[in-house]
This record gives structure tokens, sequence and C-alpha cells, in this order.
């Protein structure tokens, strides 16, 4: 059973989950008239009709819009129930079976004035009225008879009893409706709906599937309700539990706690507001100590609850004392001395005021009496882990407005630090009475650390991958050792500590897989032009690699600098390379195969041995063809020479033949110019 207050609650109202077939339990025969005043007891089976579903619908209505009941005993904005009741029986044998059927009608402690054995049925001031039954679709007359229940104390409650015929191995549609007041407590502002599931376990096996709804005309908070059982889910408007295969007990028996009062507050709301919520809230009257001397009236009572902090009190108000008070936030300060109320958002909105009023003042003789504390030091914690803090003037009843620094939050959470003393210096209990906070523009919606669903393949089995979607903001605010890893291929683990609390961040990380690669053995690479807050130190390690020797380690393309990676380790038998960066960017591991040589030029370094002997050879080569071309030219020079001495002496050795006449006859050749010597220069001279 879920319980939001610390208020313990009697159980009075009971509804019936299902008909029950009479036996001789119920000193009757079956298909026979039982008699009045008989025994209901869970457990007797039947070993041939089965529940095979079961749905319930208590849809809760106000009487602003209908209401069935008396004005006089359902006011305006009170709640009352349509109840409907849908079963599908199933025969499982061959033969048919006519049975009696009773449906119990709800009970509360209003049925207490009435005789039931003169139960009027067109009375409006009945608890539950407007009875119908219909079998397969036709309608159903029926009978009012008394029974007691043996499992509550053998309370009496009035029963709808009918005749049914099951049809061999055929289903039977039976349908209930009615409308039902919920009950009350004394001295709470809480009332209770309920549904009794335990004489389900009258019919055949199990019941095979159900589901019992509760459906409200407005979205429904946790704060709304005193109480519910957990199998219930609390979705939009709706409480809801689905069941298959139950065998119910007394463990299964419904109690609904809730206020309509709240529901209608809430129903009212500002439009920015999702959700509101507290540390605790306290029964204002559980403590008599904090009244004045003489104060006798034990019909003052005050369910706190942080719904009240939506709505101001009217300035004419005045609170007496001896009569109720309501319409507070309260919390037990010897339970809880750093009591906190939290206001959730439905998206981002800039928030730079709020507004508050404090304190619990009633009169009596003509004194004014501070019945509790108010806050005095407080701390706004906002949707990005950022704090402001205040001290606040004890100015009573009054408002008091406060500007804030101007930030983008979709929540803001006010802790308590320090609280002023009540009339009688105490601080028993924490009284506040209105508190706003001004959402002004919306920036954006509201975006989610639970809503972030990561790439799968940081999901697989065996990753270290940090669970975003199950931090609280608490922990996003300063996440340590933030961590990516891809199983088998390459893991991140980012040693500085981030925020990742902040609206900006959340949006960004929800697009985390278009901007993120760590599907390559070998290689990581984060965009920190988007993801900048991912632009922190990191330690980088890197599987299954194939390298014989520890490879080059690149960033954005370029061999990494000293300075730019660090504490490198590399294991050529696993393979696993692992080093240090100072932020983070695109970063991959290669094959060792250049270094940068002191003038800066870039050498193969892969097999040095073979390129000293290339260099070697390429050297030599170039030694070898100098030689030979200038031993060409040598040997060239040399024959011109010995061919101009013989071209000289073959003209002496001719006569008869003029030298001019030779040289016409030959053509012209090309002869060097003599170097000038000294002798040569004389002459000249």
């Amino acid at each position: 059973m879920k319980k939001f207050i610390s208020v313990a609650f009697p159980i009075v109202v009971f509804v019936l989950a299902g008909f029950i077939y009479l036996n001789s339990k119920v000193k009757a025969d079956l298909g026979a008239a039982p008699e009045p005043s008989g025994n209901i007891t869970a457990g007797d089976k039947t070993d041939k009709i089965e529940m095979y579903h079961e749905k319930v619908l208590f849809d809760i209505r106000s009487c602003e819009v209908t209401c069935p009941f008396g004005t006089e005993y359902l006011t305006t904005g009170e709640n009352y129930a349509h109840v409907t009741a849908d079963f599908t029986m199933k025969n499982t044998t061959s033969t048919d079976e006519d049975l009696d059927i009773i449906f119990p009608v709800p009970y509360n402690t209003i049925w207490e004035e009435f005789e039931l054995e003169t139960y009027d049925p067109l009375y409006k001031g009945n608890p539950s009225l407007n009875f119908s039954v219909k079998v397969n679709g036709q309608n159903q007359s029926f009978e009012y008879y008394v029974y007691k229940m043996q499992s509550s104390n053998e309370m009496s409650v009035l029963t709808l009893k009918f005749p049914i015929s099951f049809k061999s191995n055929s289903e039977t549609n039976i349908v209930v409706e009615y409308d039902t007041q919920h009950d009350y407590y004394d001295k709470s502002i809480y009332t209770v709906f309920a549904y009794i599931m335990e004489t389900g376990s009258h019919w055949k096996d199990s019941i095979g599937s159900g589901e019992i709804i509760f459906r409200f005309p407005t979205n429904l908070i946790q704060s709304i309700f005193s109480e519910y059982n957990n199998e219930f889910v609390l979705a939009g408007k709706e409480l809801k539990w689905v069941f298959e295969n139950l065998e119910p007990t007394e463990d299964h028996n419904i109690y609904i706690h809730y206020s309509d009062h709240l529901l209608n507050i809430w129903g009212k709301k500002p439009a920015y507001l999702e959700d509101v919520f507290s540390s605790s809230n306290s029964d204002f009257g559980a403590d008599w100590s904090i009244f004045p001397e003489g104060y006798k009236n034990s019909w003052v009572w005050l369910d706190g609850n942080p719904i009240y902090l939506l709505i101001k009190h009217p300035e004419s108000e005045t609170q007496f004392f001896e009569t109720s008070i309501e319409g507070y936030w309260v919390s037990d300060l010897s339970k809880d001395e750093t009591p906190w109320v939290q206001y959730e958002f439905n998206g981002v909105y800039e928030v730079d005021k709020m507004t508050i009023s404090s304190g619990i003042m009633q009169e009596k003789d003509g004194k004014d009496y501070q019945l509790a504390s108010r806050p005095k030091e407080i701390r706004l914690t906002f949707s990005d882990g950022s704090t402001q803090e205040f001290e606040l003037q004890d100015k009573p009843k009054e408002e008091i407005v406060i500007n804030l620094e101007k930030v983008n939050t979709s929540s803001v959470k006010m802790d308590v630090l320090s609280t002023y003393p009540d009339y009688n210096g105490e601080n028993s209990f924490l009284g506040i009475e209105y508190l706003n906070f001004n959402a002004g523009k919306k920036v954006g919606e509201k975006v989610s650390n639970k809503d972030i669903i990561l790439p799968q393949e940081f999901l697989n089995e065996g990753s270290v991958t940090t669970r975003i979607d199950e931090m609280t903001i608490d922990t996003l605010i300063s996440v340590e050792n933030f961590t990516l890893n891809t199983v088998g291929k390459n893991k991140v683990i980012f040693t500085d500590r981030l925020n990742l609390a902040t609206y900006e961040v959340l949006l960004k990380l929800k697009d985390l897989e278009d901007y993120v690669d760590f599907s390559t053995i070998g290689k990581v690479s984060i965009d920190t032009d988007y993801l900048s807050f991912l632009k922190a130190g990191a330690t980088v390690t890197m599987y299954d690699l194939k390298f014989e020797e520890e490879p080059d380690i690149y960033k954005d393309g370029k061999i990494a600098t000293k300075d730019e990676v660090t504490n490198i380790s590399y294991d050529k038998d696993t393979g696993t390379l692992s080093f240090d960066v100072d932020t983070f960017s695109t970063y991959e591991a290669r094959e060792k195969s250049e270094e940068v040589t002191p003038q800066g030029k870039k050498v193969n370094t892969k097999f040095p041995l073979l390129a000293t002997l290339a260099v070697i050879s390429g050297v030599t080569l170039v030694g070898i063809m100098v030689v030979i071309i200038y031993k060409k030219r040598v040997k060239k020079g040399e024959g011109v020479k010995a061919e101009q001495k013989a071209k000289v002496t073959s003209e002496k050795e001719v006569p008869g033949i003029k030298t001019e006449q030779k040289v016409e006859d030959k053509k012209p050749e090309y002869k060097a110019p003599e170097l000038p010597t000294e002798e040569k220069a004389e002459e000249d001279e």
C-alpha cells in the first residue's frame, strides 16, 4: 500500500469485486431465495464457473456538473463515482448451470443511519443508488437482501440478488452499474473509495485477467492522495491496476484515499505547473501543545499539503480559534529539520521572481497567535543544479516578493534551512500559506534524463556505460567518471566531473547517437563542437588492436604531440592501448610508420637498415655517374686536339695546294676558344 502522509485511516467503505454464488454457508440452497442475515464467506469455490475477465471502472465525477444525490448530502465541488462492473463468466462444463448471484452494495458509515431491511432505492440520501443489472446485454431484474461479511467483523451489507443461467461451454456477460458516494473521515481532508477483491476467490481457479480503473476529472499527481495500493500505476487522469491469473485475498482489497478538495484546487493550477510535492506533510492537530492554554475544541484539525500553496487566502479571512484550520502546507520540524517543497514545470521557463506568504495565525480574545514557525533562510535549487540563497523577513501573513537572478529551469526546489519560532518560542511546525514562482517566457520543452535513450552499441551486455536515464538530479549535477563503452572495441572515461543536469546539455544528450562514433576498433570520435560539455579530460582505452608494436596516436587526423596524449600504454599480447587526453575530439590508433626528424622532415622508420642502405646506394651511384661523365669529357677534349694537330701536319706535307683552298673545301668546325696564358697576355700587350 502506497502511503503519502503519516495519518492512519480506518477502512469503512466496501465494494465487492465480482459476484459470489450462494452456497450452504449462506444458509440457502442454490437457486433458492436466501434468508436475511446469512453469511458471506470468501474462498468457497465452485468447480464449474470461472471468472474469465473482470473490468471495473470508477468514473469520478464532480457535483458541479451533475449530481444524482440530494444537495444536502453532497455539496457543490464534492465528488461521487459512477461505477461500471463488467464481468465475463465462463461455464467450463457440458451442462447448463442455474445459480443465484449476489452483488454486495458499497458500504460506508452513512448506512449506519438506515435500516437496511427497509432500504428505499429511490431515496437520494442513500450512499449508493441508481442500480442496474444487465445479463448478455439484457436488463435483469434483481432483489435487495441483507447479509453479513464474515471477514469484516460480520458487518451487515446490502446486496443485489438475481438468478443466472450459465449455458454449457459458453461465456456469460454480466454488467452492474450504480452511483456511489465516497466516505469521510472525521477531522481529515481525505475521503476513500474501496473495492473488495477477496470474494472473487469463489469462482473456479483464479481470475483470468482484469483491470481496475479509477478515472478522475483532471490529471493526477501523488500529492492528491494520502494512500493507495502498490499495484496501481498513476498516469494522466487514471489510477490503474492490470492483472492476470489473480487468486484474490484480503491483501488485494483496494482502498483509494484522496481529497476532492485538493483535486479541485489542482484542476485550477497555473498552466505551467506539472507537479508539486514535498519532503513531508503533517497533521497539524496531532500536537495539542501548540495551542494556547485553555484551548479545548477537539474539532480543530489541519492536514498540511503542498497543493494548498497554489491558492491565496482571502485578505478578509480571519482564522478564529475553535474553528477548523485549512489551506496550508505544514511540516513537522521535529521529524524533518530542513523540509522542502518542489515545483515541477511542464517545460523550461525563464524564472526571475518568487512570492511567499508564511505563518498560520489565529485570533483569540483579540490577540493574534502564530501557531507555526515561518521560513527564515531558504535555498532555491533549479533543474540545472544551480542554487540561490535568501534570508526572508519575518512578516507573517504578508506576501514577500523576492527578485531572483534570471534562470532557465524546468523545476524549483525550496529548502527551508532555518525558521522563525512560533508564539511559544518553539519550532514545532512549519506553516506556509502561499508560494509562487514567476514563470515567464517558455524557452523550450522539458527534457528529462529519463527520456534519454543511449545508442544500443553502448548498452550491450558487459558494457560499463554510465546510464544517464537511471540517475537522479543530485547525481546529474556532478557526474564522476562518466563512461562510454562499446564492448570489445573502445572505452572512454571522462576524468573531469561533468554537469549533465542543465536543459541545454540534456537536450543535446538526446541527440548523442548523431554526434558520437565508437563503432570502429581503434577509433573514438565525439563532435565536441556540438557536445561541448564533453570537451574534457579523459582516459581512452582501445581493444583488440593487431599492431606488433606501440602504434601512433592521431588526433583529428594529425599525429598527436606528447602534450596532447600522455601515459601511453600498449599490451601487444592483448592488443589493448590506453592513453590520457586533456580534451576530447577524435582519436585514432595507426601503425607506426613515420617520425619527425629534428629538421621537421618525416622519414620512414619501419625498416631502418634497408633505408640506410638505400641512401648509401643512391649516393654511391651519383658519385660513379659524375666520374664517368668527367672522364668522357676529358677523353673527348684530348681527341679534338689530336685531330687538329694531324690537320696541320697534312697541310705541310702536300705541295702545290694552297691552304686557303683546303679550308674552303671543308665545312667549318667548331674550335673552343683557348684560355689565355701569361705569355699570350704579354704578346697582346
